[in-house]
Parts: structure tokens; sequence; C-alpha cells
């Protein structure tokens, strides 16, 4: 299997660098394509959410490690850009929770947030609502989008291509101004 790999040293000459190599297996790796919406303050969620804590070992414009803890299971992303199609490669593969703990000690920029799920005519929106220094920020992502995708009335505005709001990038330079 040919999968890319990352620098793990954020402040080294290669961080965030992407190299081609034969590797082991991964347990999956999918074609990701999602849109990302800004949500209104006024939006309250319901039900219980998700605890999520991520960090990355590496990023840049065309990939990113990321190191993840949601709830009490763990996982490490690797994701690569297909710059033509605005998609992205994602190759994730499941890690003790001991492994991830060490991995988000390591990581310079890393975010919380709670995550909630909300299904309206069998589309699955993913609403995050950030915590520490992103706290008033909610986001809605849609993975894999029906064409004709119907935005529900505490959507803000999308925010799909638009530079700065990644996990990544927020984690890195906070909310983008403007």
């Amino acid at each position: 299997m040919t999968m890319y790999t990352i620098a793990a040293d954020p402040s080294g000459p290669t961080a965030g660098v992407c190299s081609q190599e034969r590797v082991g297996t991964v347990d999956s790796m999918r074609i990701e394509h999602e849109r990302r919406f800004i949500v209104k303050p006024t939006w309250r969620p319901t039900g219980t959410g998700k605890s999520i804590q991520q960090g990355w070992l590496g990023a840049n414009e065309l990939c990113e490690t990321r190191v993840r803890v949601l709830n009490d299971d763990a996982s490490v992303a690797c994701k690569i850009r297909l710059e033509e199609t605005g998609k992205r490669i994602e190759m994730e593969t499941d890690v003790d929770l001991k492994t991830a703990t060490t991995l988000l000690s390591q990581c310079r920029h890393a975010l919380r947030k709670t995550r909630y799920e909300v299904i309206i005519k069998d589309v699955v929106w993913e609403v995050d609502v950030y915590l520490g220094d992103l706290t008033g920020l909610c986001t809605a992502e849609v993975e894999n989008p029906p064409v004709e995708l119907v935005l529900p009335g505490w959507v803000d505005r999308e925010v799909t291509g638009e530079g700065g709001w990644s996990n990544a990038e927020l984690a890195r330079f906070g909310v983008p101004k403007g």
C-alpha cells in the first residue's frame, strides 16, 4: 500500500512535509468531501454531545496528521488534499488512549470541542461547539452532502473553501478576522 507520512516534529525543517513511501495497512482509507458552515449564536444543542480533543503533529496546505480523542476512543488520521476537487483522502487508524494522550502532549496546536449530531431529512449535520480559546464559535459540517443541500435556519453562512476555517487552522491561528 502506498501512503503518505508527515514529519512529526512540528518545529523541525521538515514539519508538515509529505513523503510517499510503502508502509503497513491502515484501518480505513476514504475520500472525504465535506461542506462547512458557521452556526448562528442562537443555536442550542439538544441531547448529549461527544467530547473531542484533537491536535496536529504536522499540517500544511497539502496534508495534515491529526490525533483525536473522542470520548474514550482515540485515532490518528492522515488527510491529503486533492486540490483539483476540494476533496481529501483520509486514512485513519485507531490507537489506544495512552498513545493518543502521549501524541497529543507533543502537539503544538490543539483544540477541544463538543460535537452534536443533528439529522434533518436523512442528512447528518455534525455541529461542533468549541471550547477554550475558541469559545463562542460553533460550526456545522456535512460529509458527502447531497447536490441540493437545504440549509437549516440555524446556519449563518457557508465557509467551505475559505481559508482559516479548517480545524487545523482554527487550532493554530484562531477564528479568522472578517
